[in-house]
């Protein structure tokens, strides 16, 4: 399968996760780190069409992508509706070259974002994140979310018909604490609540805003200028 990386920790069963790239060097590298995480079983593939056949033969807990080979593969809307298909598992995109794919990556889905110049240890936790249910970036592509905001008060235009009145305010603070890469833990800590509280607010949020994953409601946050300034200074602190 792919271009025949594979690597098993143990005989107990773990996590399956596929590393998805056609770069033979960063698929390596890639795998070296994620074998921090116990009894994991990780098989790499370098095109879509055998990414699609991976997830149709075996149970995957998580892929991860090196971003470039995805962008390169004829049909990433094929994967996106591909991962929905398959209990929408997760998939996690490390950045090779600048930021600017944050917002394509979220939108198709992509729970978790790392860049290739983060330390392995980003890596490891984003995956685990993912594997335990979050949503998780990486302290780098906040930073420059932050940056960004403060250069220029928004991402992009605001979209037309985007409308925010349908989210209490409770919901509206929750939905920005998950752009700043905040999990449901630190989110439960944050606002004196309980986590299922927290899960219940999320998924009021999905529900109301037609969305099928908690990385939709980060990208819509980002590109619409819908930002709590203080909030996000305050989490760069």
């Amino acid at each position: 399968m792919g271009i025949g990386l594979q690597e098993s920790v143990g005989d107990v069963e773990g996590p399956k996760i596929v590393v998805h790239t056609n770069d033979r060097l960063a698929g390596a590298g890639i795998v070296a780190t994620l074998r921090q995480l116990p009894e994991a079983s990780i098989d790499v593939t370098a095109n879509e069409s055998d990414l699609l056949r991976a997830l149709e033969n075996a149970h995957i807990d998580l892929v991860v992508v090196y971003f470039d080979s995805l962008l390169e593969d004829p049909g990433p809307a094929l994967l996106r509706n591909r991962m929905r298909h398959s209990q929408a598992t997760p998939v996690l995109a490390v950045l090779s070259s600048g930021l600017d794919d944050v917002l394509r990556a979220l939108e198709m889905g992509v729970r978790g974002l790392v860049t290739k110049y983060d330390e392995p240890a980003v890596l490891v936790n984003t995956a685990r994140a993912l594997l335990n249910g979050e949503c998780s970036l990486a302290p780098t592509i906040t930073t420059h979310v932050v940056q960004m905001i403060n250069e220029t008060g928004r991402l992009s235009e605001p979209a037309d018909q985007v409308v925010f009145d349908v989210l209490t305010n409770r919901e509206q603070e929750i939905a920005q604490m998950l752009a700043m890469g905040m999990t449901t833990k630190e989110i439960a800590t944050r606002t004196f609540i309980t986590r299922a509280t927290v899960k219940t607010h999320i998924s009021n949020v999905l529900s109301k805003l037609n969305f099928d994953e908690r990385s939709q409601i980060v990208a819509m946050v980002y590109r619409t200028g819908w930002l709590n300034k203080r909030l996000f200074t305050e989490s760069a602190e």
